[in-house]
């Protein structure tokens, strides 16, 4: 038997027949397996500039080698689709476990993030691509109950199911189930999935984690002190949340963390003693909190975050507006003196004992509570009051 070539893959002669007979009727199947699901889904207007149709390339009479469609990647060994990225697809329609995309076995990588699935709950054969390691289902108009067949998926590194609607639950299974059973995970985004749960202390094994975003998931109670044992995290975000108590000092065990946000979550001053350690932090959102700054030590920590570019303080009691001052002055609750003293390494030099201007600006967002940014030159500095 001479060679051939299935979606892209060359085949030679070998000595089972029969082999490469399956072979081809697996990657034939496949190629069906795309084609069906292209016709069940309509094409709707996409996102200005940014998203195109990608099935629309799908089709025999222009190019019937399917791993060089778009959003299709294939195994170079053995042909088998082991990539689908179809984010920003400008899909419509609903998707059940009958969906044929779920013959496609050996995929690794999985993402339709940004379409429109009509709010139709997330198929319990998702179970079936036991190989991926990477899936994304954010923006999708889910909604119901995340199945917990989508637990058994063992090797994923990566999931990001959030979304703006709300309408997703992690509730039975709910997070702790989650945490327990996808221990590989390197990046997790739940963010507007409805868990109504607190943290479980597992969360800390969960050893490989850089990226962890809980933004709005009606989380409650005490944060366990387990957290800082995310020793890779490089980003946190657990922001408007119902917290009790304060952030656990452990957070300062997280030296690799750049970006953090714990806004509208009302956790109490104390949360500032620990921060001194996050020496690599890039970005900080204390907004809407209760942190208080009206005492002499409240922001001595501030100054040794010397790789900080992004500070929001906007609705936090960090910043007040006099009764007597008009909307184009501002007061802080800190002295100047304490906070930009040792700010020399990349956010603002000059600003100490009353200078009047800044000689170096980064960039600088510390948002007041009318919702200002501070990011241009200040005319005077007199004690903590700006004009």
């Amino acid at each position: 038997m001479g060679p051939f070539k299935v979606c892209g893959f060359d085949f030679k002669t070998v000595e089972e027949e029969s082999a490469i007979i399956h072979l081809m009727k697996r990657l034939l199947d496949e190629r069906s397996a795309l084609l069906q699901f292209k016709e069940t889904f309509l094409i709707i207007k996409c996102y200005p500039d940014v998203g195109y149709p990608k099935i629309a390339s799908w089709n025999l009479e222009e190019n019937s080698e399917c791993c060089s469609w778009d959003g299709i990647k294939c195994n170079e060994d053995t042909g088998s689709v082991i990539k689908l990225d179809l984010r920003l697809s400008c899909l419509k329609g609903s998707i059940n476990s009958s969906s044929t995309l779920f013959n496609l076995v050996h995929l690794q990588w999985f993402c339709l993030a940004y379409n429109d699935f009509s709010y139709s709950q997330i198929p319990y054969a998702v179970k079936n691509r036991s190989k991926l390691s990477y899936l994304d289902l954010s923006r999708c108009k889910f909604s119901g109950q995340i199945p917990s067949e989508m637990l058994e998926l063992s090797r994923l590194e990566s999931l990001d199911l959030s979304d703006f609607g709300g309408m997703l639950q992690l509730q039975q299974p709910g997070l702790r189930s989650l945490v327990d059973k996808l221990t590989k995970l390197k990046r997790l985004d739940l963010s507007w999935v409805n868990i109504s749960s607190s943290i479980p202390n597992s969360l800390g094994n969960l050893s490989s984690l850089t990226d962890l975003s809980l933004i709005h998931c009606q989380l409650q109670g005490v944060i366990p002190s387990s957290l800082g044992n995310l020793f890779k995290l490089a980003s946190l975000d657990i922001s408007s949340n119902h917290f009790l108590g304060d952030l656990p000092i452990s957070i300062g065990n997280l030296g690799n963390l750049q970006y953090l946000s714990v806004s509208s979550c009302q956790f109490s001053d104390q949360v500032q003693s620990s921060l001194s350690n996050l020496t690599h932090l890039k970005s900080l959102d204390l907004s809407d909190s209760k942190i208080s700054g009206h005492n002499s030590d409240s922001l001595s920590w501030l100054p040794k975050l010397t790789k900080l570019t992004d500070l929001y303080l906007d609705n936090s009691n960090l910043v007040e507006k006099r009764e007597d001052q008009s909307s184009e002055s501002i007061t802080f609750a800190f002295d100047w003196k304490i906070v930009l003293t040792g700010f020399v390494s990349g956010l603002i030099v000059g600003v100490i004992l009353g200078n009047e201007y800044f000689t170096k600006i980064v960039e600088w967002f510390a948002t007041n509570n009318l919702g200002w940014q501070l990011k241009t030159a200040i005319k005077r500095k007199t004690w903590g009051h700006i004009n």
